[in-house]
């Protein structure tokens, strides 16, 4: 696939997921009675821009990764500003750091919801009309000095049964394992048309190591497919939130993450299967945006919630200062995270 046609695909992708995600801050923000200066999608410089009637500033920049809403009384697009020592009238009124805790934390949950609510009506919307996807227990590729590549198995296995119980799609294969704990595990694969057993170890807290993309849709109704959207969301949330605790608490999977290029590619992969598969993958990412950005670190909306969480409970403001040393903080945490990113791009995902 073209270079052209991969960036095609990754901006439509991060814009989608980006301006719904932004669209919920805003939207909240302003029924708080919060003035919006600015609506971004992208950021750096800036292509482009038109002020609506109400004088906010609709912009795209040039660089397709983010977006944010920039708020009366903000320091930055961030929005983490302080309190000022003699706030103004207008800032009293209109500026978010004014608001109560309750109508903040509304204001910084809103994106991460409008995420899993997009990611919800995609996945119904595919449920619906072209069926569940259900990937295949068929390894499509098996990551080098794995559990799996130490463990015999070869790309084009189809896992039959972990320890006597029948694999019936790909996830099924992590659940058995999980559940065998860090036991020794048999797996029975059919390899050219015979079955081979093969005697896999693995550690429950780490990654064994396999991907599958043989996907086949399985048609099933409304009432249930209704239901499997909410019950996708919830699987993504709770899987990104355990792929995240096992790399920062655990330090395990770091070789997993991806940076804007493993984004792309997977982008533009999605997009080459059809308009469903694409449709999914969208799904999918703003459900890791969501989860990602409830995370209690300065810069993410998680880092707002904590901090008006911090003010509602105790009742007194969060100084300055402490402000200042919890975005440092939150930066080096992005900054590395990010940096993980990029290195993984240019010499592990290429």
């Amino acid at each position: 696939m073209s270079i052209v046609l991969t960036i095609f695909y990754f901006i439509i992708v991060l814009t989608i997921i980006v301006f719904v995600h932004e669209f919920g801050h805003f939207y909240v923000a302003k029924k708080c009675g919060v003035k919006i200066i600015e609506f971004a999608i992208g950021m750096g410089q800036k292509l482009f821009s038109k002020k609506d009637k109400e004088g906010v500033e609709w912009k795209f920049c040039l660089l397709p990764i983010g977006g944010y809403v920039k708020m009366y009384g903000d320091d930055n697009a961030t929005s983490f500003g302080g309190y000022s020592k003699n706030p103004s009238e207008d800032e009293l009124k209109y500026a978010m750091v004014y608001k109560h805790p309750i109508k903040k934390i509304a204001i910084a949950f809103a994106g991460p919801f409008m995420n899993f609510l997009l990611a919800c009506f995609l996945f119904f919307f595919v449920f619906v009309f072209q069926g569940k996807p259900v990937v295949e227990p068929v390894i499509s590729q098996v990551i080098k000095n794995s559990y799996a590549e130490k463990s015999g198995v070869l790309q084009g296995d189809k896992v039959l049964s972990i320890n006597g119980v029948k694999i019936k799609t790909f996830n099924d294969i992590g659940f058995y394992l999980q559940y065998s704990g860090n036991k020794t595990s048999q797996l029975e694969v059919l390899r050219n048309g015979k079955n081979i057993t093969l005697l896999a170890e693995y550690n429950k807290n780490d990654v064994f190591g396999i991907k599958g993309d043989k996907v086949k849709y399985q048609k099933i109704s409304i009432l249930t497919a209704l239901a499997e959207s909410f019950v996708s969301v919830y699987n993504i949330t709770t899987k990104t939130f355990q792929a995240l605790w096992n790399l920062i608490i655990h330090q395990r999977g770091l070789k997993n993450i991806g940076g804007p290029i493993a984004i792309a590619k997977e982008s533009a992969k999605a997009g080459n299967n059809g308009f469903w598969s694409f449709l999914y993958f969208i799904g999918l990412i703003s459900v890791s945006l969501g989860a990602i950005n409830l995370l209690p670190v300065p810069m993410l909306d998680g880092g707002h919630i904590f901090i008006n969480l911090f003010e509602f409970f105790s009742r007194r403001r969060f100084g300055n200062l402490a402000y200042k040393i919890f975005v440092y903080i939150g930066i080096t945490f992005i900054v590395v995270l990010m940096s993980l990113g990029f290195i993984n791009d240019i010499f592990i995902n290429r």
